[in-house]
């Protein structure tokens, strides 16, 4: 019987490999794409910045990026791509919610 509460949760995939560059994977389309991979896992429950940077990433190697430019950049894709973050805050570490009830095919 497959009913919803018998459903596995979605699974983050996180982008391993050797000498990944911030630059490289924070930049538009690959940071897109990777999120849009991780739809599932980041549309199931609401998520902080830090925690989707920590787990979608857990790799790469900041070379000249700051950590917040790192998440500046993980926030402007999470809000381009529909996500609402949860407060004002003053920091870069929002919680990000799925509101329109969409799921990622």
């Amino acid at each position: 019987m497959n009913t919803d509460h018998n459903r596995l949760k979605p699974q983050p995939i996180p982008l391993k490999g050797f000498e990944l560059r911030a630059r490289d994977i924070f930049s538009k389309r690959p940071l897109t794409a990777h999120l849009n991979r991780n739809a599932g896992w980041l549309q199931a429950l609401p998520r902080s910045t830090e925690a989707i940077e920590s787990t979608l990433f857990p790799d790469y190697k900041a070379y000249r990026m700051e950590s917040e430019e790192v998440l500046q950049l993980l926030n402007r894709a999470l809000w381009n791509m529909g996500y609402t973050p949860s407060s004002n805050s003053d920091t870069d570490n929002y919680t990000w919610h799925w509101l329109d009830g969409k799921t990622s095919a």
